[in-house]
């Protein structure tokens, strides 16, 4: 089961954060260390996911925290899941040096 850690009541301070994320074009990483370890969740987890989706958030990119060649990537198949159930459709991607947008395709529901 999915878990949360409580911080609403850093949310004017983490709204402010992502407002400036935003409007300087930078990326949110959704990184699965913590659900490839047992946790349940990613972080940021879904509520966190959806108040950066409601400050206008758009660029998200993933990140597996991998310490292992083994680990790399691991988990991120959920992880899109994730951002697409908050309403995220993109990732971002470097691509010889340029930013792309590449349409997430989640395999089911969470």
């Amino acid at each position: 089961a999915e878990k949360s850690i409580e911080l609403s009541r850093f949310y004017d301070k983490i709204e402010h954060i992502f407002k400036l994320m935003i409007s300087r074009d930078i990326a949110l990483e959704i990184n699965t260390s913590t659900y490839t370890k047992g946790l349940g969740f990613c972080m940021p987890d879904r509520e966190l996911l959806s108040v950066y989706r409601e400050c206008g958030g758009r660029l998200i990119t993933f990140g597996s925290d991998a310490h292992s060649p083994s680990m790399v990537g691991a988990s991120i198949p959920y992880a899109a899941e994730l951002a697409k159930s908050v309403g995220l459709d993109n990732a971002l991607v470097i691509r010889g040096g340029k930013k792309e947008l590449i349409k997430l395709y989640a395999k089911g529901s969470l």
